[in-house]
């Protein structure tokens, strides 16, 4: 099935963030790339494009285009995400997981940080940068 890919320079900015992570790993995903400790995903770039993926565009209510980054977030941010809204978003299919449609105004900051979050809830050491 041919799906679209995530712009480059997204991908690009995340590898960058999760390159800093030890024993994480890149992994194509069934669509976009995605990025594992051990088994579990923490991070994960799709594009939203014409309703496809059809979970995705429900979930961030767009046909697209749009990029999107899932990660886990601690159950204690989880709220405060669903109360600020977009950007964020709470998609249903695994408890704790969050969506951020990428956009001009994207804070990469706070988005690596929030993927370092992610990367500890699913079993990840601390950052080597800590």
């Amino acid at each position: 099935m041919n799906r679209e890919q995530p712009p480059e320079a997204v991908v690009d900015r995340v590898r960058a963030i999760c390159a800093q992570l030890p024993d994480a790993r890149e992994h194509e995903a069934w669509t976009g790339t995605s990025w594992r400790i051990g088994g579990t995903t923490f991070a994960h770039v799709i594009q939203i494009a014409d309703g496809r993926p059809p979970a995705y565009a429900k979930a961030f209510a767009t046909d697209g285009p749009a990029t999107v980054v899932t990660f886990q977030a601690p159950p204690e941010d989880r709220d405060a995400l669903r109360a600020t809204g977009h950007p964020y978003h709470l998609p249903p299919w695994r408890p704790g997981i969050v969506g951020l449609v990428v956009e001009h105004s994207t804070d990469w900051r706070d988005l690596g940080e929030r993927i370092e979050d992610s990367y500890r809830e699913c079993g990840g050491r601390r950052a080597r940068s800590e």
